[in-house]
């Protein structure tokens, strides 16, 4: 599509990205994360088109596809997440009798651990939702339909790594806890939490690498916890009591499970917190310290980089700070109310791009 076609589109549809507070590479483990959409999104405009095709236009990538969902659809390039979509809602029952011409806009940073492939997703989603007819569900599909078929689309069929806290986060949108253990359940903590700033290191990141190697050292560690305490449970494990056990680990793999149960800990405890809106801001700050401690020394998902960053923000005012989704490069966050703009200026200072965010009101299906 070279140029916007004239008149107002039929359809719309848009997703955000999110940040993860607590719980980063939890959810792949069954345990809990907290996470929250943020007001920086992916948006999908379109026009009726004639014939069978659909084109689609990503001018942020510089990219254009082309392909009629109607029919079996091959994928051309590794995760390729429009063809997914249309695959998987084919699979739930959908048609498009009617073929449109698309364009695919966005704010949110690419590859920065603020989930932009999610919100790509999930907006797509809902635009081919929006545009197709289904004959097996009663009623219009809600937000964790939305989320379930954007995680099929996205993780299940390329065969990823990844968990599920960001497809369900960009479609329930405000700031959730969302119970990673099959089957999955998400519980709204609170429509806005604000004084947030997102710093951007501006270094690309492999996600899927960092994913497989922390995620495989985690269950190396697991796996080989369990067999010499064969009673041992992730979710309900006291790292107190597991001392003695850590040290008989490979340490790569016991710094994992140790750093996993550690957060899980964190995590509980800010949810509990959240939901009852007795977290004090400062205490807050501290556990996202925390974490950040934990998802460094024990899942090595920092860099030199996202250090400088996250100490120019604690040393401009911000209460708390640390990586966000998977880590080893891409985003931080700081927690910083009241400080957002001297904590952006300081982070951007230090070489990355600091914005204060806010949380996106929950969506309403």
């Amino acid at each position: 599509m070279s140029r916007r076609p004239s008149g107002p589109p039929a359809l719309i549809a848009a997703a955000p990205g999110r940040i993860c507070l607590f719980g980063d590479h939890a959810d792949y483990m069954g345990l809990g994360v907290i996470a929250a959409a943020i007001d920086r999104s992916i948006s999908v405009e379109a026009w009726p088109a004639t014939g069978p095709l659909w084109q689609v236009d990503l001018p942020d990538v510089g990219r254009s596809e082309t392909f009629d969902p109607q029919t079996p659809l091959p994928y051309t390039r590794p995760r390729d997440y429009l063809r997914a979509v249309a695959r998987v809602l084919g699979r739930a029952g959908y048609r498009w009798p009617q073929a449109f011409r698309c364009r695919i806009r966005g704010d949110v940073p690419m590859s920065a651990g603020v989930s932009s492939s999610s919100a790509l997703v999930i907006a797509w989603t809902r635009l081919m939702v929006q545009a197709g007819e289904q004959a097996l569900l009663n009623g219009r599909p809600s937000a964790l339909d939305i989320a379930r078929w954007g995680y099929e689309a996205e993780v299940l069929e390329f065969g990823e790594p990844g968990g599920m806290m960001d497809q369900f986060t960009s479609s329930l949108g405000g700031l959730v806890y969302i119970d990673c253990a099959p089957p999955m359940r998400p519980e709204r903590l609170a429509d806005r939490l604000d004084g947030f700033v997102l710093g951007d290191s501006l270094a690309p990141k492999d996600t899927m690498g960092v994913l497989t190697r922390a995620r495989g050292a985690a269950e190396a560690g697991v796996q080989a916890l369990r067999s010499l305490r064969p009673d041992f449970e992730l979710r309900s494990a006291d790292p107190d009591d597991l001392q003695d056990v850590f040290a008989q680990l490979p340490p790569a793999e016991g710094a994992a499970v140790l750093a996993q149960l550690q957060n899980w800990r964190i995590t509980r405890e800010a949810r509990a917190g959240l939901a009852d809106e007795t977290l004090a801001p400062e205490r807050l700050g501290a556990l996202l310290n925390a974490h950040h401690r934990w998802l460094r020394d024990g899942l090595g998902i920092s860099t030199p980089k996202l250090e400088r960053l996250i100490d120019a923000a604690l040393a401009a005012g911000a209460l708390g700070a640390k990586v966000t989704g998977s880590g080893g490069g891409g985003c931080m966050i700081a927690y910083a109310p009241d400080r957002e703009a001297a904590v952006a200026a300081a982070i951007s200072a230090a070489g990355g791009r600091g914005q204060a965010i806010r949380v996106q009101p929950p969506s309403s299906d």
